[in-house]
């Protein structure tokens, strides 16, 4: 059903999305931090870049250099400037020129880039909509364009496989949401909610344990309704706020 929901929207190109005009900004000097945290190891920058193509032993660093977490772990710092908020949008243009291309290529092709795996895709769209909102930023026309085509894509590659379907399609439903909420795009909300609505039953017990039994996915499925929460507020969707309450309650207890 859901996927009969998506080729409707797909086809019928329904997904009229607002673009947002970016402010004119003065130049500054940019300011590179002196490494970024991934997922078990750091990154050291040099000549204030990221170096896209560091080979890493664990590809869990690899997947969080692709995933952008590091946009969420700078922008809580203490003291995150200007000079540091314009890098982190550097980089994620100079992101853009590098792979965001590779979305052409075959199917087969893009299984073995894990920059481009679902669930990769889906926490750089989430961590992206997250740091503009919690630090007011309207990022480029470039980056916009290029978030929106990597929803239009995950929207192709939902992680639906059948009894072995796991946590990671709500998370690929987060942000399609997120994106629905951030660009004003109503098609795109309706299909993450119809998965909200089929999956968190599936997945939550009634008592709020996450079905895979996993302390790390307890603490992050509940920070992923938590952040859906806050957009719902946004857009005042009483309906879906109602319904994701008692699960965000139980998951937190």
């Amino acid at each position: 059903a859901i996927r009969k929901l998506v080729k409707q929207v797909l086809r019928s190109n329904n997904y009229n999305y607002v673009s947002m005009d970016t402010a004119h900004t003065i130049e500054i000097n940019t300011i590179a931090p002196g490494h970024i945290f991934l997922s078990s190891s750091r990154i050291q920058i040099k000549e204030s870049q990221l170096n896209w193509y560091t080979s890493f032993n664990d590809p869990e660093d690899e997947e969080s250099l692709h995933r952008w977490n590091w946009l969420l772990h700078l922008a809580s710092e203490k003291i995150c400037p200007s000079s540091r908020l314009q890098w982190m949008l550097d980089m994620q243009e100079d992101w853009i020129e590098c792979f965001q291309k590779e979305i052409q290529l075959s199917s087969l092709k893009l299984d073995n880039l894990l920059r481009w795996e679902s669930y990769t895709v889906g926490e750089r769209i989430a961590n992206s909509i997250l740091f503009y909102i919690c630090k007011d930023i309207i990022p480029s026309k470039l980056v916009q364009k290029a978030l929106v085509e990597q929803v239009q894509f995950l929207f192709t590659r939902l992680e639906y496989f059948g009894t072995r379907t796991g946590n990671h399609v709500f998370n690929n439903a987060r942000a399609i949401y997120l994106a629905g909420v951030y660009f004003q795009c109503e098609s795109w909300r309706r299909v993450a909610v119809t998965i909200f609505h089929r999956e968190l039953p599936l997945l939550v017990t009634p008592d709020g344990f996450l079905r895979e039994g996993s302390s790390h996915y307890q603490f992050l499925f509940t920070r992923w309704v938590l952040e859906i929460l806050f957009f719902v507020e946004a857009v005042y969707d009483d309906q879906l706020k109602s319904f994701l309450i008692p699960y965000a309650q139980n998951l937190l207890q």
